[in-house]
C-alpha cells in the first residue's frame, strides 16, 4: 500500500517519508488503491488532497441533509484550508471531531412520544432567554438569565421533543431512513475519494460516440429539452483518462479542438462513466458539449471556467452531479435534464433534486429576479455562486436547510436583505425564525429583521464579509440594533456586530452581560474590542478569525472561555484573563500563532487549578500571575 500524499510506500499505518498517518485519517477510509511513486509524483499532491477534502464536504452535505450533517462538513470545509490543518496532531484532532459529529448526523430517528426527534444541531438564538452555548453534544441548552447579584448561565427548560435515551425501541421507518442514509455517505465518498487511480493519456484509436436519444414520456412540471446543437465526437488521443478498478474511464483532460464536442463515450475500449475534476478546465472556446449516457458521475470543477455554454442537458444516466461541476460558466444560461433522470430534475432552467424539495444549482448566466419555488426546503452548495447577474432572489419561508458553503457567492448585484414586499434585492419568507446560514456568502451591506422574527439561528449571518448594518423593524419585541449592531431587546445580549462594519474599533455598551456564539466572528477588520465589566458570559466562537485583534482583556466575572473563542486569532499578542475563569475549553486559543504573553490575574496555584482542555493553544505563550 502507497501513501496518497507522496506516493511512498507505506509502513503499516504511517508514510516515514511525509508523516501520513492513515489511523488518523477522516472517516476511516478503507483500502487504498495502490499507486506507484511514479503515477503520484505526476499530481499535485497537495491539491489533489484538498480536492478530496473538499469533495468529502459536498458529498457529506449533500447525503445527510440534516443541521448536523452540514455542520459537520462546515467543519471540515473551513479547517482543509487553515494552517493547522497541515500539522499532524490538528489534523487528527479535528478527524475525530469531524467523524463524531458524522456519527451524530447519520443517528437514526428516535422514538418521543409518536413525533421524530430533532436532528442534533446548533439552535437559534431566541431572546428573551437567548441560547448562548449551542455544543453540537446531546444535552439542556444553556441559557442567559442574569440575576441581581451574581449573573450566571443556568438551565433553559426543555420546551422541544429530545432525543429518546440509549436503548429505546427506534421506529422501524426511522432506522431505514438512517441505514439509507448512512449507505448514500459511503457510496459518495467511495465515489469521490477513492476514484481508480491507474490511468494515462490514451493513444490514437477509435472514435466515441455521440448524441443521446429518449423515449421516456418528460414529466410535464419539467423543463423540455431544447433542440441540441449539432456537435461533433473527437478523436481519443484528444483525451486523458484515468481508470478504476473495473476498468472505466474517468475523463481528466481535453486538448482537442472541437467548440461543439460531442463527449466520447469510450476511451481505447474503456467505457467512460465520469467526466473527472477539472477535465474541461477554462476551455472558453466550447460553446456546446453532449455528455453520453456512459456517463454516471460529474465531479466538482468538470466545465469549470468554459464561459462559452450557454445551455447544457445533464443524460438520465447521471446519479452524481456535483454542484459545482459548471462552476465559472458566465454565460450559462439553462441547465436541463433528461426525461427518466432518477436523481436529478430541471425547472425552469435551474438543476433540482429529483423530488423538486431542493435547488443544487442556478446557472451563472441567469439575469434579472428569481423566485425559489414554495416547495423547496433546502439550498445545496454553491447554488447561487457566481450568479452575477441576478437582481434579486425571493426565498420562501419552506427553505429552511442552507449550506454553509458559498450559497450566494458572487452575486454582486444583491445588496440588501429583508422581508417579502420590502423591495430588497434578497427578500426572504421567513416569519418567526431565520435559520442558520441564511445569508451566507452574500455580498449583502444590510439586513433588515421584521416586526416578526423571534428567533435568529447564531450562524445565519456566516460568511456575510460586506455586511455593514443589521436594522431591526420598530415593534420586534426580541431584537433591536444599535448603530447597526444586533441585540436582544433588553440589550443584555450582544448577538451580532456586523463583520463588514467600517469601524476598527469598538466598544460593547455597559449593560450587556454576555456575547453569543459567533458574535464577533470574521471581524478582521477590528483591532480593538473593549469589553465592560458587566460581561460575564461569552459564546463559542465569539472572536473566532478575528485577524485584527491584538490584544483582548476579558472581564471580572467570566467563569468560562468556551470551545474556539478566540480561534485563528492570529494578530493576537495578549491576553488578561481574571482569577475568576475556572475552564478553558477546547482551541480557545488555538491557532493564534502570535500569541506571546497571558496575563492571568490569580496566583499560579489558581491557574493550575483551572481546567484547561487539551489543545486549548496556550502551549506556548508565557504566563505572567497577579495580573
Amino acid at each position: 500500500m502507497y501513501c496518497p500524499n507522496c506516493g511512498n510506500e507505506l509502513q503499516g499505518e504511517n508514510c516515514s517519508v511525509c508523516g501520513y498517518d492513515r489511523s488518523a485519517d477522516c472517516l476511516r477510509y478503507p483500502t487504498l488503491t495502490p499507486v506507484s511513486a511514479a503515477q503520484a509524483a505526476s499530481a499535485d499532491p497537495e491539491e489533489e488532497r484538498l480536492r478530496s477534502m473538499y469533495e468529502t464536504a459536498l458529498a457529506v452535505e449533500q447525503a445527510a441533509s440534516t443541521e448536523a450533517g452540514f455542520s459537520a462538513a462546515a467543519l471540515l470545509y473551513e479547517q482543509m484550508g487553515k494552517p493547522g490543518w497541515r500539522d499532524s496532531a490538528q489534523r487528527a484532532r479535528l478527524c475525530r471531531e469531524m467523524a463524531r459529529r458524522l456519527e451524530q448526523a447519520a443517528q437514526p430517528r428516535q422514538e418521543t412520544g409518536g413525533a421524530p426527534a430533532p436532528q442534533p444541531g446548533p439552535p437559534p438564538l431566541k431572546a428573551p432567554g437567548v441560547t448562548l452555548d449551542p455544543a453540537s453534544r446531546p444535552g439542556p441548552a444553556r441559557t442567559l438569565a442574569p440575576e441581581p447579584i451574581q449573573p450566571q448561565l443556568q438551565p433553559k427548560p426543555v420546551t422541544q421533543p429530545q432525543p429518546g435515551k440509549h436503548g429505546r425501541k427506534k421506529v422501524l421507518l426511522g432506522s431505514l431512513l438512517g441505514v439509507v442514509a448512512l449507505a448514500a455517505v459511503a457510496l459518495l465518498l467511495w465515489k469521490v475519494i477513492l476514484p481508480g487511480r491507474d490511468g494515462g493519456t490514451s493513444s490514437p484509436g477509435g472514435k466515441g460516440s455521440s448524441v443521446s436519444t429518449h423515449t421516456e414520456k418528460p414529466d410535464p412540471t419539467e423543463a423540455m429539452t431544447p433542440t441540441p446543437v449539432k456537435t461533433e465526437p473527437d478523436e481519443d488521443s484528444s483525451y486523458t483518462y484515468k481508470l478504476d478498478s473495473d476498468g472505466n474511464a474517468t475523463i481528466t483532460g481535453y486538448t482537442g479542438s472541437k467548440t461543439a464536442l460531442a463527449v466520447s463515450a469510450s476511451l481505447e475500449g474503456h467505457p467512460v462513466t465520469a467526466i473527472g475534476y477539472r477535465a474541461f478546465l477554462n476551455r472558453s472556446d466550447l460553446t456546446a458539449v453532449t455528455i453520453p449516457e456512459s456517463v454516471t458521475s460529474i465531479e466538482s470543477g468538470a466545465f469549470e471556467g468554459c464561459s462559452g455554454l450557454t445551455a447544457v442537458t445533464i443524460p438520465k444516466s447521471v446519479t452524481h452531479l456535483s454542484g459545482f461541476a459548471f462552476e465559472k460558466c458566465s454565460g450559462l444560461r439553462e441547465i436541463y435534464v433528461a426525461s427518466g433522470n432518477p436523481a436529478y430534475c430541471s425547472r425552469d432552467g435551474v438543476l433540482f433534486k429529483k423530488n423538486k424539495d431542493a435547488l443544487i444549482r442556478c446557472p451563472e448566466g441567469r439575469e434579472g429576479r428569481y423566485t425559489i419555488p414554495p416547495d423547496v426546503k433546502q439550498l445545496f452548495p454553491g447554488a447561487f455562486d457566481g450568479c452575477s447577474l441576478l437582481t434579486g432572489v425571493t426565498i420562501p419561508k419552506s427553505v429552511t436547510l442552507l449550506s454553509s458553503i458559498r450559497v450566494f457567492s458572487g452575486c454582486t448585484l444583491l445588496t440588501s436583505a429583508g422581508p417579502v414586499g420590502s423591495g430588497c434585492s434578497i427578500e426572504f419568507g421567513w416569519e418567526d425564525e431565520i435559520p442558520s446560514y441564511a445569508f451566507c456568502g452574500s455580498p449583502v451591506s444590510t439586513v433588515t429583521i421584521p416586526v416578526s422574527v423571534t428567533a435568529i439561528d447564531p450562524q445565519a449571518f456566516s460568511d456575510c464579509a460586506e455586511l455593514k448594518e443589521i436594522r431591526v423593524s420598530d415593534g420586534n419585541s426580541a431584537y433591536c440594533s444599535v448603530d447597526g449592531v444586533l441585540f436582544s431587546k433588553d440589550k443584555t445580549l450582544l448577538v451580532r456586530y456586523p463583520a463588514g462594519k467600517e469601524t476598527d474599533s469598538y466598544t460593547v455598551p455597559d449593560g450587556v452581560t454576555a456575547l453569543g456564539p459567533y458574535a464577533f466572528r470574521d471581524c478582521v477588520g477590528l483591532t480593538e474590542v473593549r469589553l465592560p465589566e458587566s460581561v460575564n458570559a461569552i459564546g463559542r466562537y465569539a472572536f473566532c478569525s478575528c485577524t485584527g485583534l491584538a490584544a483582548i482583556a476579558i472581564p471580572e466575572g467570566v467563569t468560562k472561555l468556551p470551545d474556539y473563542a478566540f480561534y485563528e486569532c492570529t494578530g493576537l499578542v495578549t491576553v488578561r484573563i481574571p482569577a475568576s475563569v475556572t475552564e478553558i475549553d477546547n482551541s480557545a486559543f488555538g491557532i493564534c500563532s502570535a500569541l506571546t504573553d497571558v496575563y492571568y490575574v490569580g496566583t499560579k496555584e489558581q491557574w493550575d487549578a483551572v481546567g484547561i482542555v487539551v489543545d486549548t493553544g496556550l502551549d506556548a505563550p508565557e504566563i505572567h500571575f497577579g495580573g
